[in-house]
């Protein structure tokens, strides 16, 4: 299940913090679902102008894809990509849908994917670029690109064409082709839109505006730097992890690393927080605004 919860409840961990659970069923209208192999990668939280309603987008590297109403999770749109590995996905403005696939065990068929969602429930035409080992993807409202994550890149693409005939255009001068390993997660950092987080074999931060990359980040005596497999913040300093420590299978953990401030990012604390029930592959804060 996808399962929300509130962080700021006695106890996060308990029954009573959970304020949201999700499966694609057949009665909320999900009809392929089997792809869904029980499993999320990615799961985000975007307002459709299209719909006039929130929607939170999942992604299952079994191979399946969709879009759920919030919070009624009803299907608004799915699709499949049977041996690719859809990792993340993302909502844009017009309600289609940017999904990137690792390629699972062979990077070589990692790729990012722009899906006409805005179509239908049931469209599955989308225009396609090869990223290798694709993992992460975010739609970036101020720079009108899509930044997607590869194994050992950060790329930026432009969307042209329509709705219904889109394009996917590489913006060279925004990419960045070194000094990245192991790209896992990717995020907006809250309390500076200008700058995105990026996982891997360490945790770095990029300033879009200058492009400058770096492994110099907030809370860095502190913070977990090695397989983490997500990486998200609040506007108020706070980080989120979700380091995976093989409870059920290698990539998951059943605990919540969560680092405070109490002084503007100079220092942090770390609290740790253990379900009993469950175990995860990514931690999400649940903001509908893209920066």
């Amino acid at each position: 299940s996808l399962v929300m919860i509130d962080l700021g409840a006695a106890d996060p961990t308990s029954k009573d913090a959970i304020v949201w659970t999700w499966k694609p069923t057949t009665a909320l209208g999900y009809t392929v679902s089997k792809a869904y192999g029980n499993r999320i990668d990615e799961a985000i939280l975007r307002y459709s102008e299209l719909y006039g309603t929130y929607v939170v987008c999942i992604t299952s590297s079994s191979g399946y894809m969709c879009v759920a109403e919030y919070p009624s999770g009803k299907c608004l749109w799915e699709a499949t990509a049977s041996g690719y590995g859809p990792h993340s996905i993302d909502y844009l403005p017009n309600g289609n849908v940017a999904v990137v696939c690792s390629g699972n065990t062979d990077y070589n068929k990692g790729c990012v994917r722009l899906y006409t969602a805005s179509a239908g429930k049931s469209s599955t035409r989308n225009v396609s670029k090869t990223v290798h080992g694709a993992h992460g993807v975010l739609w970036d409202d101020d720079y009108q690109v899509l930044w997607v994550l590869g194994d050992n890149t950060l790329c930026a693409f432009r969307i042209g064409g329509t709705a219904s005939d889109p394009t996917l255009t590489e913006v060279t001068s925004l990419c960045t082709h070194s000094g990245i390993s192991g790209g896992h997660n990717l995020s907006v950092m809250a309390s500076d839109p200008d700058t995105l987080w990026i996982t891997g074999s360490k945790v770095w931060t990029l300033k879009k505006s200058s492009g400058t990359l770096t492994t110099s980040v907030p809370g860095e005596s502190v913070i977990t730097t090695s397989a983490v497999k997500s990486h998200d913040s609040y506007e108020d300093g706070t980080i989120i992890q979700a380091v995976a420590t093989n409870v059920y299978a290698s990539h998951d953990t059943d605990t919540l690393r969560v680092y405070r401030t109490s002084d503007g990012g100079k220092t942090y604390v770390r609290t740790d927080y253990v379900f009993p029930d469950r175990a995860f592959y990514k931690a999400r804060r649940v903001a509908a605004p893209y920066t």
